[in-house]
Order: structure tokens, then sequence, then C-alpha cells
């Protein structure tokens, strides 16, 4: 079954191979397979277009940082780039087919231009014993023991600024042969025709949304941005954007977790245009304006009176922007701005220094990207280069610069050191990255993919770079955050396939359990002989673990959120989900750098349904108790109430977001029975970990905290009741780290 996002190769013959953990699909013009495994074989099903062109004109977009090399007898491909998504332009009079993925699963878009008739659509399958379309309007494949679902499809227009829903359903109209029959639409318009192929029944609908990055305040407010496709997200009153834009748009939103539904929402907006945008990675400034970054497709993407680059280059660019949500309407965008040039760009961190200077790294395809100072690297090497750009408090563009090699290098962690320095990292596949100063790894491992970690002094030209190493194993590695500690520690972490990694004698687990494990490792470029490891670890079960987000709250604690097939995936006993509740399940993990050994692990929990769970991002509230994580769920049993659909699941996936006890804390009691004259010199005792603070609370002016308001570790809170001078019993509750004791107390008696 499907494990990790896919990604598609070129093949000699046109094609493309979808490759994932545990399955291939090869996609083409007139049609695409799928091979699932059976006993000792694969399983082969094919998807054949009826009456498509086999030659048309193909387009790879979306570059992926891995690359993979292949040798056979006679045969050696070197360096095969990956993309996410592949069109095929006019398969059919006036019809394009789109293959991308869905999280682990294939997707496909039929566009049919205005004008052209969607009935022409016709699919073949062969290789299934039964095809069949079940009571939700599925269409499910069964081969063997193996079932595929192909979702009810989303049909869809635009009109003005809104998506229109076409009501569409399948129709079987022959052994193997399947059409679509839609509602009334707009044939002057472009049509959209989007199922989604996946193994087992996820539920299907209209959109998919995905919260992919959270931050909380010293307030306790959350902030959270993600990507939607739907069109009903409810936008608050004071949105800057009301509606969605774009077939996907970007999202922020504002949460109150400490009071009820529905009005912890605080101020929901879109932000997007009529292409396809997509957030990467936040941060709050010290005004706690929301500080985004990513890529948009959109030439018409929201930019504010004089940014650097207020207008879009060809295919995508990155932007920069900052919602400020104490505003409202159009002065909630404060500041938004393109970076990208005459190629593909995408901003995939963003970090900020001490004087509000911001740092922005990713990738760019494009030859004349702005460069700005005096650079490191002038020109674009590769194909896709990593780039490095710094903004000052005001917003002006002060320094960028490219990093990379002959392959394809893609930053996904950004830091500036407190030297002033910045340290970028990210994922590469060249063989001759730049190199400065005594580094950790000079050894490129062609295992599909290398991390790179390179520290720049900006704008003093080639001397600039004084640091830069390989990490990586045997297979394919993939940093997904990168950051750095008060004292300059940086901390590593992302998923490898790798056998040999790099680990400390601390490490919580040694070795890599599964096809594919967590990694997160620490490192101190201040040594002398370039960036020693003074941490290094595994983390996983037997199966497919993969890691999305990452949270350094400390110089040594670290949340881990991200996705997991395996059922052994390492738990702790105060777990608040134990054991799978579905493959894939969320996980939620925090993790203390300085003990050794399985004392690291301080917490760790599923989080999911029956369907697939994915984390994005988590947060903590330390001294309450709580985690937060939020992400994407396609189960209606998550074990929450969903922000935005309250109830069941809207769409293929709805974003959740969740809080819940920690577990780092435990009561000697959960209840107290007192009588109506009440007293002084109770007492609750408090085990907790040696390094977690804590704070007490009460609900209720009759119970009184008298010591141990907060705490440390593990410690006692004492309370007084006052006398009950009615009749009636009554309650309240004294909350320790998010756990509650009930005290209850008598009425006074009337004899």
């Amino acid at each position: 079954m499907p494990k990790l996002p896919i990604r598609f190769e070129a093949q000699t013959d046109g094609s493309y191979s979808g490759r994932s953990f545990g399955y291939r699909v090869s996609v083409s013009a007139s049609g695409y397979m799928v091979a699932v495994p059976e006993a000792s074989r694969e399983r082969i099903i094919k998807i054949g277009i009826e009456g498509a062109k086999r030659t048309v004109n193909a387009r790879a977009e979306e570059p992926l940082a891995m690359k993979t090399s292949y040798f056979r007898a006679g045969l050696r491909r070197a360096n095969v780039s990956s993309f996410a998504k592949v069109t095929y332009e006019q398969v059919l009079p006036g019809v394009d087919i789109v293959y991308h993925g869905s999280g682990d699963q294939l997707e496909f878009d039929f566009v049919v231009r205005p004008g052209a008739d969607p009935s022409k659509i016709v699919m073949r399958y062969q290789g299934q014993d039964r095809l069949f379309v079940n009571d939700e309007g599925d269409l499910v494949i069964v081969a063997g023991e193996q079932r595929l679902v192909q979702h009810l499809p989303a049909v869809y227009q635009r009109t003005g600024d809104a998506l229109r829903l076409v009501s569409g359903n399948y129709s079987v109209d022959g052994p193997g042969r399947v059409s679509f029959r839609l509602g009334p639409y707009d044939g002057n318009r472009p049509l959209v025709i989007d199922p989604v192929i996946s193994y087992l029944s996820f539920s299907g609908g209209a959109g998919t949304d995905a919260a992919i990055a959270m931050r909380r305040d010293s307030q306790g407010f959350l902030y959270i941005a993600g990507n939607a496709r739907s069109v009903d997200i409810p936008a608050t009153s004071d949105a800057f954007q009301a509606r969605q834009g774009g077939d996907q748009d970007v999202f922020v939103m504002k949460i109150n977790p400490n009071v009820p539904s529905p009005n912890d929402i605080v101020s929901v907006t879109y932000l997007g245009g009529t292409g396809t945008d997509e957030v990467k990675a936040m941060v709050l400034d010290s005004q706690n304006r929301v500080l985004l970054v990513g890529s948009t497709g959109s030439t018409n993407f929201p930019t504010t009176t004089g940014a650097p680059q207020t207008v879009h280059g060809t295919d995508t660019d990155a932007f920069f922007v900052k919602v400020d949500f104490s505003q409202s309407g159009t002065s909630q965008l404060a500041y938004s701005t393109f970076f990208g040039g005459s190629g593909p760009e995408s901003a995939n961190a963003i970090a900020l220094d001490a004087l509000g200077n911001t740092y922005i790294a990713g990738y760019s395809g494009a030859l004349d990207m702005p460069i700005k100072g005096n650079a490191v690297q002038q020109f674009n090497i590769g194909g896709w280069d990593s780039f490095l750009a710094i903004y000052d408090a005001f917003g002006t563009l002060t320094y960028s610069t490219f990093l990379g090699g002959s392959g394809t290098d893609i930053a996904t962690g950004v830091a500036p050191l407190s030297d002033g320095s910045v340290v970028i990292a990210g994922n590469t596949t060249s063989n001759g990255f730049p190199f400065a100063g005594a580094s950790f790894d000079a050894t490129f491992h062609d295992g599909g993919g290398d991390i790179f970690l390179a520290r720049i002094v900006p704008n003093i030209g080639l001397n600039g770079l004084i640091y830069g190493t390989y990490f990586g194993g045997d297979g394919i590695d993939v940093l997904q955050t990168m950051a750095v500690t008060a004292d300059d520690k940086l901390i590593l972490a992302g998923s490898t396939t790798s056998s040999d990694l790099p680990v400390t004698l601390g490490a919580i687990q040694p070795f890599g359990k599964g096809s594919a494990d967590l990694f997160v490792a620490v490192l101190d470029i201040n040594k002398p002989q370039g960036a020693a490891l003074i941490y290094g670890t595994y983390l996983g079960g037997s199966d497919v673990d993969y890691l999305y987000g990452v949270n350094v709250k400390s110089t040594s604690n670290i949340l881990l959120t991200g996705y997991t097939y395996s059922k052994d995936f390492p738990v702790t006993s105060t777990a608040f989900q134990p054991t799978m509740a579905g493959a894939p399940d969320a996980f939620v993990m925090k993790i203390d750098l300085t003990k050794a050994g399985g004392a690291g692990l301080i917490y760790s929990s599923y989080l999911g349904s029956a369907r697939a769970d994915i984390g994005y991002a988590a947060e903590e509230d330390g001294p309450a108790g709580t985690l937060y994580v939020t992400g994407s769920t396609a189960g209606n049993t998550f074990p929450v109430a969903n922000p935005f659909a309250r109830g069941n699941i809207a769409g293929d996936y709805d974003l959740f977001v969740i809080g819940f006890p920690s577990g780092l804390v435990s009561l000697s009691t959960k209840a107290s029975q007192v009588d109506a004259e009440g007293g002084d010199g109770f007492s609750v005792l408090v085990s907790a970990a040696p390094a977690y603070d804590w704070n007490a609370e009460s609900d209720a002016d009759w119970l009184t905290i008298r010591d141990g308001a907060a705490g440390h570790g593990n410690g006692a809170v004492s309370y007084a009741v006052a006398a009950n001078g009615g009749t009636e019993t009554r309650t309240a509750n004294l909350s320790v780290a998010g756990h509650r004791v009930t005290i209850t107390q008598s009425g006074k008696s009337t004899n």
C-alpha cells in the first residue's frame, strides 16, 4: 500500500513512472498503470483513456529534491530527476490530463477546455476481478485481495471569484468501460474533473485541506497556516480575503484554544490568486504578525505597495507575506512580495533575528533569479539551486544568493546565528556541492539524495561560504527542517531510508527498524574541525515513518509530528492514544536531547482514526501540560471536532487541530469530598518530569490555592475550601497542567 508521497520520473518512451514505498504506478498520455503487491508477484491494473493520443506535449512540474541512479546489466541511468506533477496536453480534443499526488495517493485531473465535450472521456480498465460503483458513488476496483478506490470525483468550474461545484458520477457502460455523467455546467468555461485513487476507502468530497504550520504566542493564541482546495472554509468578517481565489489557496487562522467552539476561531482569511498557492513555513514576529513563505503560480497573488517585487515571473514564484490579525480588511495584509525570475521558485523555510531581519530559503530553477549584494554564488549552476534571501525589518531585500552544485539542491531550513552568519540546509543530489572549512562529511552518498549544510557570511562574495558539508547515508535522506538553539547548536530532523546514518552513544534508537525511519541529529558547527556531531538517533517502528513538523522548544527539548504505518511505533506509557487506529496515523513526540537512551523520549503518542491522518505541526502550552497538533485527516472518527467541519469530514482530507494533556504530569487523586464546614490544609501531590514546569488554577472563588500555584518537577498544591452556607452540594475544579481534581462540597444541613 502507498507509503510516502508519489514522485514521477521520466522514462525513455515518454511516460513517467510514479514511485513510492510499497507500490508502483506509470502514467502516460493514454492512461495509467498501477502495480499492486499480490503474494510473491505484482498484480497489474491498466486504465486506458479511450481514443487518447499517444504523442502529445508533456510537461513535468514541481521538481523534487531526490534523484535516483539505476544500475542494470547493460544499462546505467544516473541522477534521474523526480517531479510532483505531470501534465499531458490535448490527450483528447480540448482535454488535458494532469497526474499528481494527493498525499501518498495518485490523483489525476481531466481539464476540459471551453467548448470541448467531457462525455468523450471514457476509461477502459484491464486486469481487475471486479469493477463496481459503491453506495457512496466511488468506483471500486477489486484485484485479488487488493482493492483500489477511485473516489466520486470533485467536478467544478470557476465563476467569478469562487468555484462552482458541478454534480458528477461514474457510469459503468460495459465490461471495464467507465465514463462520467455530469450535471449542468457552463460550456464556455474550463471544467475540471478530479478523482483520487487510493487503497481502501478514504472518504471523498469537494476539497482537500491541510494545516501545515502552527505557532503559539505568549498569550496562548494559536496561529495556523495551511493550504485549502475547499471553497467553503468560513472566513471571518475581518478577513483580508473572504473567498478562495484559485485552485488552491493559502489560509491563515488565529484560534483561542481556551474558549469553547465555535468561539475559539478568532480570525480566518484566505490568501491567494487564481492559480495554485502553497504555504511552506511560518513564524511569528515580535508583534505576533504571521510571517509566511511558499510558492505561487498566481500572477495576481496579492502584493503590497512598495514591495521589492510586485510582478510575477513565469512558472511559480516564491512569496514572502506578513499577516497582521490586529488589523482587518485590506490592512490585514501588512506586507507581501514575490521573489523569483523566469523559472520555478519556492521558499521552503523562514527565520527571524533579534533585529527584525527575515531570512528565507528555498530553491530556484531560474537563471535570472534576483541577486542582491555581494553573493556567494551569482549564477544557477544546476537545474535547481538552493537560494538564501534576506529582508530587513522594513521589507527591503538586502541580500540574496544561489547555492548549489550541478544537481538538484533544495533548501528546507534556514537559521541566523549570533555572529551574523547564516546557516541553510536542505536536500541535494549534487556530487560536488560547494564545500568550505573542515567538512563533517565530504563524501556524497549516492543513495538517492543527501542532506547539505552550509554557513554563509552575507555580502562578502565567494569567501562568504565559510562552511559546507554533506550529511547522509546509503539511502534517501530527506531533511524536513533545521533549527538553531540558543547556544548555536544545529538540530537537523527528517526521514531516511539509510541504514548507516551517523548516531551517537546517547541515541534513543541506534538503528533504523523499517523501510523509512525518522532521524534527529545535533551538530556543533563552532568546533574547529567543522560541524561535530554531538547527538544522533533514529526513531520509528518496523514499517514506514515520515516526519513533517519539528518545533524546537528549548536548547534540549523538541516536538516532532508526522505519520506512521508502524504498529510498533515507540509510544510512552502516558500516551494519549497508545495504539494505532488505522494506518497511517499521525504521531506526536517530545524529545529531550540531553538524556541518554530511552530516557530521551519524554512523550510519544499515536493520533488518528481508522483512515489516513497526517500531523504537520506541533506546539505546547508547557505550564498547562497541553500538546497541540495540527494536520490533515480523512477520518470521521478522528478524536477532535474539526474547526471548519464540526462533525463529519467535508472533503477528501480536512484539517484538524487538537489539544490534549501531554501525560507529563500525574496527580495523587482525581476527586475529593469536603464537608460543608470546609477548611484549610487540603493538598494534592503532583508527580512530574524533573524539567517540567507546571501551574495550578482554581475555577471557583470558594476554592483557594494556598501554596503550589506554580511548581517544577515533583511537588504539591495546598488549598483551602470556604464554608458552604447553602444547602445544595457544589463542585469546583482544581487544574494542574491540564489535569483536574474535582472538589465536591456538601451543603449545609437543615436539621
